[in-house]
């Protein structure tokens, strides 16, 4: 699989992930129709995840 888009890591202490994926969903909806977008978690592990959020159709901006 190929996922292109922007990533970033978040700690999942405290379950904080819910809080800070969601901001970062919100980040990308006010530049891109939320219907375009998709997201994808990896590497999860004890202290952290990593979160890519890209396009169906297109390539994100490297710069949001």
């Amino acid at each position: 699989m190929v996922f292109t888009g922007i990533t970033r890591t978040f700690s999942t202490r405290n379950e904080q992930q819910y809080e800070t994926i969601g901001a970062f969903w919100s980040e990308m909806e006010r530049k891109y129709d939320c219907a375009r977008l998709r997201g994808l978690g990896y590497n999860w592990t004890v202290d952290s995840i990593e979160y890519v959020i890209g396009l169906i159709d297109g390539v994100v901006e490297s710069r949001v």
